[in-house]
């Protein structure tokens, strides 16, 4: 096996802040590693249809991992995608009505949602925005749309419990502070993609190494030979890492390339 080290970077206020912007120092950091033979991938949330910015298409990445996992790609090529049925499209949706759960539907081409669902949040309307032309309404989704996953708020309305049960057999839940939640087809994971990579590139698992900093890199940050926190890392985050780094404004990516010599 390669003695290479296989990067993994989770994306929101990891690799990039709220404002989508990248460090100079991360961007740097990402190129140093790969000139110097590794590997270094974006392991995202995130749809396929929810990357295409253009400082984070000029990063010298050697792939992406999207969707919890569910779409791999490695030197520009698909190695795996994981898409949501129709017909259970369909049944999510309308549970989700039923239940007074606004939604954010992720795909690998396109996001579809309503904004006035979502009453003026500034959020989803920063998205709509920032999305452009892959970004349309719930009416304009059909079964020749890809779907990844669905990113939904849960309401004073909502009975969760009931979502749930009625969805369980497809998907797995990733919820975030009971506000919002993630909601995935079964068995997928930020943690699960890797592995699965892995089984592509045949690289050494001892030699991963994750960064994140919320709880849907949770797993991926306690499987990972080397799980690094980012210093604005979410409590539990922090505490499962091996190794916690400094903040993402200050350097967070470098000092910890740096630190395990990656760079």
């Amino acid at each position: 096996m390669s003695k290479r080290s296989v990067v993994f970077l989770d994306l929101d206020m990891t690799l990039w802040d709220k404002e989508l912007i990248i460090p100079k120092s991360a961007a740097s950091s990402i190129e140093k590693a790969i000139e110097k033979g590794n590997l270094v991938f974006l392991n995202t949330g995130r749809s396929r249809g929810n990357t295409h910015y253009r400082d984070l298409e000029a990063l010298p990445l050697s792939g992406m991992l999207c969707a919890c996992g569910g779409h791999i790609e490695y030197e520009k090529k698909i190695l795996k995608e994981t898409l949501v049925p129709w017909e259970t499209v369909k049944k999510a949706l309308h549970i989700f009505s039923e239940e007074h759960m606004p939604v954010v539907v992720e795909g690998r081409d396109a996001h579809f949602m309503n904004r006035e669902d979502f009453d003026n949040d500034p959020y989803v309307s920063t998205l709509w925005k920032r999305l452009g032309s892959f970004a349309h309404t719930l009416s304009e989704l059909s079964e020749k749309d890809a779907v990844n996953k669905f990113s939904c708020d849960i309401t004073a309305k909502t009975d969760f419990f009931r979502v749930k049960s009625l969805l369980s057999d497809d998907f797995d839940f990733i919820d975030h502070n009971g506000v919002v939640v993630e909601i995935v087809p079964k068995g997928l994971s930020k943690a699960k993609g890797i592995q699965d990579l892995l089984s592509f590139t045949g690289d050494d698992p001892e030699n991963v190494f994750a960064f994140g900093d919320s709880m849907n890199d949770l797993e991926m940050i306690e499987s990972a030979a080397h799980g690094i926190a980012m210093g604005n890392a979410a409590p539990l985050i922090k505490e499962k890492a091996d190794f916690v780094t400094t903040d993402i404004h200050e350097d967070g990516i470098k000092n910890a390339f740096l630190h395990f010599g990656l760079i």
